[in-house]
């Protein structure tokens, strides 16, 4: 039996937030709605698991410094969110300059899409990130996506992700269904404005950067309370790539060049390098955050080899190593199980490994190398150190056990929280209500008074239904 845990349900419920027509088909809107997702491990997670990409998980790092990092071994990228400009004032589709040397970039090498549409730089940073790592599988729509990419420049890139339904429909699907109804009643607000509105918008914003008095601005917050800003957080990705770091930021013209390593490798000690290569640049825009004299809120996640995999594969690898030793014990001394069945471990152990398959740890890169190199190994082995390695692979495994129920655990607790976050309640609100208007509860709890009678038992929530028809 198969064991592998997901961060959310198993079958991904693509566009499962999605608004739907009275038929129950999907409004395919070009360039359509994204809603916000929250800077979350597990919601990352399984934005990239539904997305297809695979044994990459999504880590909080609470320090940048080396012993903040240290308990990750294989980082593949980073992603800074941090808290910046309202993106409904930022226009996106005329983007800042940057410093001389990136009109150099090769963009046919690196992949680097610009953000071309609210709300989607959390998946955009991922991609950004994820594209550039060679070393990670990112499943076949990605593939296809990324090669149909290739040869296109910034903007196009992000045109083209901005109206991919498939990409955009995973977005969404761990969104809040307030976040989502918020981003299509924005949209259809921005669509909505017609050229006077739009010229007058622009006319209105001169005139408020003009204003340095108190009370103007007092008297223009009075007048326009509608345009109040609301927190906005945007995601940079940092990665290794061709020698080189890269900071990704979609707001930006193209890619900026953090600083250069020695080696192309990700093995542990190159990605030391890069990381320490990537430190000052993270350092310099938290320091920038701090002296704004702003709200400062900010986070970082690290894109890692993903937890569940790993251990997987180091269980696979054990299991068969305690089928070689056992093969050579078998050879050597034909009564040694005998000996073996008075091991609590032995026992333990061996249901343990009798019971848990997971075919899929095989199928890693370069598992079949660790695994012959350790059958090489056994097979040099004196008599005398066959049944120490075998109880030593026994501890081992123990030991690996008890980080897959951890993952296990982790997985489950992240499919719960989607879960909650994901669920619409309106309809259970909406109910309640309803069920307390007709016992007659509903207008005292609200603190009105009873209009008495049947008619007066009017629900607010009645009242609202018909004010939405008549609009």
């Amino acid at each position: 039996m198969s064991t592998t845990p997901v961060a959310g349900p198993s079958e991904p419920p693509v566009g499962r937030n999605t608004q739907e027509d009275e038929e129950g088909h999907h409004p395919d809107l070009v360039g359509g709605q994204w809603a916000i997702i929250e800077s979350d491990p597990g919601i990352f997670t399984t934005v990239m698991r539904r997305l297809g990409i695979r044994r990459c998980e999504a880590a909080e790092v609470y320090s940048i410094e080396p012993d903040g990092l240290s308990h990750l071994d294989q980082i593949y990228g980073l992603i800074f969110c941090s808290q910046v400009q309202a993106e409904s004032k930022l226009n996106m589709h005329d983007l800042a300059e940057d410093p001389p040397g990136s009109e150099d970039v090769d963009f046919r090498e690196i992949w680097f899409a610009n953000q071309l549409i609210h709300n989607a730089c959390a998946t955009q940073a991922i991609l950004n990130v994820v594209f550039n790592c060679p070393q990670l599988v990112i499943g076949q729509k990605l593939q296809q996506f990324r090669d149909f990419t290739r040869n296109m420049g910034p903007k196009m890139k992000g045109l083209a992700l901005s109206n991919d339904l498939g990409i955009r429909e995973i977005h969404n699907s761990m969104s809040r269904p307030a976040d989502l109804q918020d981003a299509l009643h924005g949209l259809a607000k921005r669509t909505a404005l017609t050229d006077s509105e739009k010229k007058r918008a622009e006319e209105k914003a001169k005139q408020k950067a003009k204003l340095t008095s108190k009370k103007k601005k007092a008297d223009e917050d009075e007048d326009d309370q509608d345009d109040t800003d609301d927190t906005v957080y945007h995601y940079v990705g940092y990665v290794p790539f061709n020698k080189k770091v890269w900071e990704l930021d979609g707001l930006r013209v193209g890619p900026l060049e953090v600083g250069e390593t020695s080696s192309e490798t990700r093995e542990s000690g190159s990605q030391r390098e890069w990381l320490e290569v990537v430190r000052p640049a993270i350092r310099t825009k938290i320091e920038s955050l701090q002296g704004s004299g702003h709200d400062i809120r900010f986070n970082l996640l690290a894109l890692v080899e993903g937890g569940w995999e790993k251990r997987s594969e180091e269980f696979e690898l054990l299991r068969r190593e305690k089928r070689a030793l056992e093969r050579r014990l078998d050879e050597m001394d034909p009564n040694w199980k005998v000996k073996m069945q008075s091991s609590a471990s032995y026992v333990e152990i061996d249901a343990c490994f009798a019971a848990r398959d997971d075919p899929g740890a095989s199928e890693a890169q370069g598992f079949a190398g660790k695994s012959m190199g350790r059958y090489m190994q056994i097979q040099k082995l004196p008599q005398e150190r066959l049944i120490p390695e075998l109880l030593r692979c026994y501890e081992e495994a123990r030991s690996t056990l008890v980080l897959l129920r951890e993952e296990q655990d982790k997985a489950q607790t992240w499919a719960m929280e989607s879960a909650k976050r994901t669920h619409d309640f309106e309809k259970l609100f909406r109910a309640f209500a309803e069920a307390l208007n007709e016992e007659g509860h509903l207008l005292p709890a609200l603190g009105l008074s009873d209009l008495g009678g049947g008619e007066g038992r009017v629900s607010a929530l009645q009242h609202e239904e018909s004010s939405k028809s008549e609009a």
